[in-house]
């Protein structure tokens, strides 16, 4: 999804850097991310200094992810930019998902409109991964808290 933001900011917009608060600000737009309510949550490390949505961190660890691999750039504080090597994974990758030849299904985080920006052709179905009942591990339920 970040990928596909910083993508479509370069491209449609002209936009080579953004703000971490503008990336998700583009993806929240486009209703790209399939947000539950736990998501909307701060991991308990936050709640009392940013009180940032789990989501939010989600995606900062994407660039952070992105940075390792060369697709973000990493020229300042607070400036997400895609490298060339990040531009050409994401085209062909959108190119894999649109021909078939990569399918959408198993990405549970992404909502039906990402999936159908990747796939025009996408339609929920079957075969779409069921998100995990526990996706934080801080939110799957102590066994031993009464003892």
């Amino acid at each position: 999804m970040l990928l596909a933001a910083l993508h479509d900011m370069y491209i449609n917009d002209g936009i080579g850097n953004v703000t971490k608060r503008e990336a998700i600000q583009h993806i929240t737009a486009r209703h790209w991310f399939d947000i539950h309510d736990e998501d909307r949550k701060p991991y308990e490390s936050q709640r009392q200094l940013t009180g940032e949505p789990r989501w939010h961190t989600l995606i900062a660890w994407a660039r952070k992810d992105g940075v390792i691999r060369d697709y973000v750039s990493y020229e300042a504080r607070d400036s997400w930019g895609m490298t060339r090597r990040g531009r050409d994974a994401f085209e062909i990758f959108r190119e894999h998902c649109a021909t078939g030849k990569k399918s959408v299904s198993p990405c549970f985080l992404w909502s039906v409109q990402f999936k159908k920006l990747l796939n025009p052709n996408y339609a929920p179905g079957s075969n779409d991964k069921k998100r995990p009942q526990f996706f934080y591990r801080d939110a799957i339920p102590d066994i031993f808290a009464e003892f």
